[in-house]
Parts: structure tokens; C-alpha cells; sequence
């Protein structure tokens, strides 16, 4: 932990591949082993190195965990090789190394038994440069759970449609390797936090992209000039937005004709109820059941014309009036044409 995160004491470079030898001949601590020399506290990942160089939490701090080191090794681009040496280590070596190597960056997969003479070192050193200089390993920081990323590369395609992998191997020296990025939501609201921030990186590297994601609630057409408030196609009574009418309060139906305006008692009611209890108010008129129909607009009209009518036509008998010289006057005329059109 302390080479990690004491970058500066230690003197790494930057922009240099950096690489860790672990080397050991028994199994690793574990957070939680420091309580049996009761030490409680847990480890910080944070560097506490003398003056000296020498580590002076070792008494006060528990030992890491596994997550914590794999963090700190992707946050400072470290690359680490296990390297297992003794006599009969098979058991151990597969059973913890080789499992904790293929979680740190750089995918060297695989611990490394080391000979007894430790000559093979230097071997195990260059085969291991060799592999993370010949393989890219794109990682990202946590994007939000609402996103769903997609990786894809053509390093080994060939022409064909992408691979979704992040991890590109055996890259010949200058060999190109792209990737591209494809986000999918699986929302189907606008989020309340709609702009956020996340880094990508190809691990064991100091090279950083830093992405800006914004979640695009509206479509084009719903943002002017292109959606049209009070549009013609509306009746002048709503918003014309991609190909849709969306009316403005108190109107309703595909181009805003319907006046929701009121109660329906308001403007269906009668004696009997609602449309006569015999259909539902729509648009402020009454839409009959099967089996019913009229409109009181009609018969009210008709009650109060027809008795206008006859009283004319009793005064006219009374007075023994010719046929031919009756005449209605214009107003009565005009009243018996407008009943005849209903």
C-alpha cells in the first residue's frame, strides 16, 4: 500500500509504466488479521512514511483489503507482478495469487513461480514488460447506474462489425487499437441530476479522457422553432410538437376542439341528469348510447317556435282572411325557415 500511495517519497515518473515485484513464499494478510495484536483500526490507504522511509502505522493501522489495494494500484497506474518462490508452493500460488493477479491492472492473468536460485527474475521481469506493453485494458470510473455503457474495438476484427470488449492483446509495436463508446439509458423519466462526469483510461497508464454526459430529455421537434406554441394545427389552442397537439388547459382532442371548460352539468345537464342519463358529455354536447338519441338545443327551439306559428295562423282564420291574401310577416317567415333547416 505504502509504494502505491506514497508516489512522491517513492519517485515515480510520470507518464512511466510502473511496475510493482511482489515477491513471497506464503499466503498474504487480509484486512481484519491486525486484530489479533489487537489493532482495530482500519486501514486509511493513505501514505505514512519517516523521514526514513519506514512505515509507522504498522502498529496503529490494520493491513488493507484486497479491494483497497486493486483502488489504489488503478488510482496511481500501478502494474503488479506476484512472483512465488519455495518448495512445494503449486497450492498456494494458484490458490490466492493467480486469482488476486487477474483482478489488478494491466491483466498479467498469473502469478509466477520463482526458481530456487531466483535466476529466472529477470526473465519473469521482461516477459511480464512484454505482455502490458503489448496489451490495453480501457477501464472507466463508475458512471451512474441509470447508464449502461458498451466498450467495442476493432483490434481484432479484421473488418467485421466491432467486438464488445474493453481489452485489446498481443498489439504489435505502433499497431493502432480504437475503441468506441455507446451509452444506453434505461430510464424512461428525465433524472433529476441530468449532467454528470466520468473518466476513462487505459489501465497502468497516466493518460485520462474525461467524458461530460448530459441526459436529453426533449427531442428536437419539441424545442422551438420547431414546436410551434399556439400553432393553427392546434386551433391556436395548444403546442404543435412532432407532429402532436399538446392543448393548453381546459382544451382537449387532436387538434385542441374539444372545450373542457366547466362542469359537464354546466354544459349537458337537464332535468333528467347528465345528457338525460343517457350518454356522457364530450366537448360540452352530449354523445349518445346506442339506442338514444336528439339534442336539447333542437326541441327547446321547436317548443318555442311552433306555438308562435299556430297563434298566427288562428289569428289569420279568425279574421277570415283570403288564402291567397295571407302573408306571414318577414320575421315569422325567416323563424318558419330557420325550423325547417333544423
Amino acid at each position: 500500500m505504502q509504494v502505491m500511495a506514497c508516489g512522491d517519497r517513492i519517485g515515480w515518473r510520470k507518464k512511466a509504466r510502473r511496475m510493482i515485484i511482489y515477491a513471497t513464499d506464503s499466503n498474504y494478510h487480509q484486512a481484519g488479521d491486525g486484530r489479533i495484536a489487537g489493532i482495530l483500526e482500519p486501514n486509511d490507504g493513505l501514505c505514512h512514511l519517516d523521514v526514513n522511509g519506514r512505515y509507522i502505522k504498522s502498529e496503529m493501522q490494520d493491513y488493507p483489503s484486497v479491494g483497497q489495494l486493486i483502488m489504489k494500484a488503478r488510482e496511481n497506474n500501478m502494474n503488479v507482478i506476484f512472483v512465488f518462490g519455495g518448495v512445494n508452493n503449486t497450492n498456494i500460488r494458484q490458490g490466492y495469487y493467480d486469482g488476486l493477479a487477474r483482478h489488478f491492472p494491466g491483466r498479467i492473468g498469473n502469478a509466477f513461480p520463482l526458481g530456487f536460485d531466483s535466476n529466472d527474475i529477470l526473465s519473469i521481469i521482461r516477459d511480464s514488460y512484454r505482455t502490458l506493453h503489448r496489451t490495453v485494458k480501457l477501464s472507466t470510473s463508475r458512471g451512474p447506474d441509470e447508464l449502461n455503457l458498451g466498450i467495442y474495438t476493432n483490434c481484432r476484427t479484421e473488418g467485421r462489425i466491432l467486438d464488445k470488449t474493453n481489452l485489446c492483446e498481443n498489439l504489435a509495436v505502433n499497431e493502432w487499437a480504437n475503441f468506441s463508446l455507446a451509452f444506453r439509458s434505461n430510464l424512461s423519466f428525465c433524472p433529476s441530476k441530468r449532467l454528470f462526469n466520468m473518466t476513462i483510461y487505459p489501465e497502468g497508464l497516466d493518460d485520462r479522457v474525461e467524458i461530460e454526459v448530459e441526459h436529453e430529455c426533449q427531442c428536437d421537434c419539441q424545442r422551438e422553432p420547431e414546436a410551434k406554441p399556439n400553432s393553427t394545427n392546434c386551433n391556436q389552442r395548444g403546442t404543435y410538437e412532432c407532429g402532436v397537439c399538446h392543448c393548453n388547459e381546459g382544451w382537449s382532442g387532436d387538434s385542441c376542439q374539444c372545450d373542457q371548460r366547466g362542469t359537464d352539468t354546466e354544459a349537458c345537464g337537464t332535468e333528467a341528469g347528465i345528457c338525460s342519463n343517457a350518454g356522457i358529455c364530450t366537448c360540452r354536447r352530449c354523445v349518445c348510447f346506442e339506442g338514444y338519441g336528439g339534442g336539447t338545443d333542437v326541441n327547446v327551439t321547436i317548443i318555442f317556435v311552433l306555438p308562435i306559428i299556430v297563434a298566427y295562423v288562428a289569428v289569420l282564420s279568425a279574421e277570415n282572411v283570403p288564402a291567397e291574401n295571407v302573408h306571414a310577416p318577414p320575421d315569422i317567415q325567416e323563424l318558419c325557415v330557420n325550423v325547417l333547416n333544423l
